[in-house]
């Protein structure tokens, strides 16, 4: 099992409720893949350092993983899914 950063960008004009469902919903795709989460920061709303697809800001979900490297590409391929990510880096520490 490797250490992954994910950091994901998700729409800002979402309520609260959709925030924690956003974050409900990557806490069960990552459990699924076999992830075991080591930190998780509250998502935060900041200014974005450019504007991506329009928007000036977003939500900020960033967590640390430990994970399977086979997994990965099964989470990659699910977070490219997900209507309401505007970005996302999964990366190796």
């Amino acid at each position: 099992m490797n250490n992954y950063e994910l950091t994901i960008l998700i729409k800002p004009d979402l309520g609260e409720k959709e925030v924690a469902k956003e974050a409900k919903n990557l806490a069960d795709l990552l459990e699924k893949a076999g992830a075991k989460i080591i930190k998780k920061l509250e998502p935060a709303k900041k200014a974005l350092a450019y504007e991506i697809k329009k928007l000036r800001e977003a939500y900020y979900f960033y967590l640390e993983l430990e994970l399977k490297p086979e997994a990965v590409l099964a989470i990659d391929q699910k977070l490219k899914l997900q209507e309401n990510t505007i970005r996302y880096l999964l990366v190796r520490k």
